[in-house]
Parts: C-alpha cells; sequence; structure tokens
C-alpha cells in the first residue's frame, strides 16, 4: 500500500495523506469496496485496514472526478440558489443529460426539460429549504429536510422532503424526489 500511495504522490495525483485506520476500514461498511488489507511489511502477522476512499475520491485527481465533501458542498449549494432564485447558476449543476424523476409526476428528462420545468412548471412561488440531513456515498448524495413557501396558487406549505442526487463528470446527473407529506 505505500507503494502505492508514493507512486500516487509522485506522479501528482494524491496530495493528502490516506487516513490509516486500523482493523476498522472506513466505518462505512464498505459497501462500494473502498477499503482492503495490506500487511506483510511489518511484524509477523500484522495486518492493517486502509481506507482508500481519499485515493479514490481525492480532489487531485486532475479533473476526473469530485470528492464527497466537494459533492455535499455542491447539493447544499443548490438548495441555496433555488431559495434565492439563481437559476442560472442553478442549472450549471446538472448535467446535459438529467433525469429529475419526482414522486407522482412524470420523469423530467434532459437539461432543456428541466430548465422549463423550474423556470414554468414548479408549483412553488418562493420558500426557503431547511436541510437537516446530509448523507454520501460514492457517486450519491442524499438532502433530508423541511420547506416553508407559498404556492403559486397562494397557499402557504410546510413539507418534509428527501432528494437523492447521483453525480456524473462533477454534475448532477440522476435526481429524486419524495416528500414526506405530499407533493408539492
Amino acid at each position: 500500500m505505500d507503494v502505492l500511495i508514493a507512486g500516487l504522490r509522485e506522479r501528482g495525483q494524491l496530495d493528502d495523506e490516506p487516513r490509516r485506520l486500523l482493523d476498522v476500514g472506513c466505518g462505512t461498511g464498505c459497501a462500494a469496496g473502498c477499503c482492503g488489507t495490506s500487511g506483510g511489511d511489518g511484524p509477523p502477522g500484522w495486518t492493517r485496514m486502509v481506507c482508500l476512499a481519499p485515493v479514490l475520491e481525492s480532489k487531485t485527481r486532475k479533473g476526473k472526478g469530485m470528492n464527497l465533501s466537494d459533492r455535499k458542498k455542491l447539493v447544499l449549494r443548490y438548495y441555496e440558489l433555488i431559495d434565492a432564485g439563481s437559476y442560472d447558476e442553478l442549472f450549471e449543476m446538472f448535467d446535459e443529460d438529467v433525469v429529475y424523476e419526482r414522486a407522482g409526476t412524470r420523469s423530467i428528462t434532459g437539461k432543456e426539460e428541466f430548465q422549463a420545468f423550474y423556470m414554468k412548471d414548479r408549483r412553488i412561488a418562493e420558500g426557503r429549504h431547511s436541510v437537516t440531513t446530509v448523507v454520501s456515498d460514492g457517486d450519491w448524495v442524499v438532502a433530508r429536510g423541511t420547506f416553508e413557501g407559498v404556492l403559486k396558487s397562494g397557499e402557504e406549505v410546510s413539507v418534509t422532503w428527501a432528494d437523492f442526487h447521483r453525480f456524473r463528470k462533477g454534475k448532477i446527473w440522476r435526481r429524486y424526489t419524495y416528500f414526506g407529506d405530499r407533493p408539492i
């Protein structure tokens, strides 16, 4: 493992020291297989779990991806932009082939349809998202929270929601929205 890390660092592909966690891996249950064991160079019977997530998700991969923290920040920024009505910047976060599924409605496919939804079809006139939870794993970021606002009909609403965002090439490629109270 140390040879792998040194090689990545030599090629400029790694600038952060990966975290080494003895006998616990990354703590995520390694659903993505990000952890492995290394050993043999230490005392007899030496085995260490090494979290490879910092290697796999490093920002220094020369534009080949985002790290988990960047994805979380982008998703949180999405809610700030939508609440502020800053649509031009918001649309830049999404892949050209975006697919957006909202509970109880047909899928919105492609960036053009996605933009049309926000510019004219969205039922919300104004409001504020409060994000209570953000979890990321691999290409996915899940956010959960509440929304309080006013619909275009004038009705005041307060709902809970959960959004699932899947990333591709640094942009949101798939988005799924679920409402806990009622769809809006």
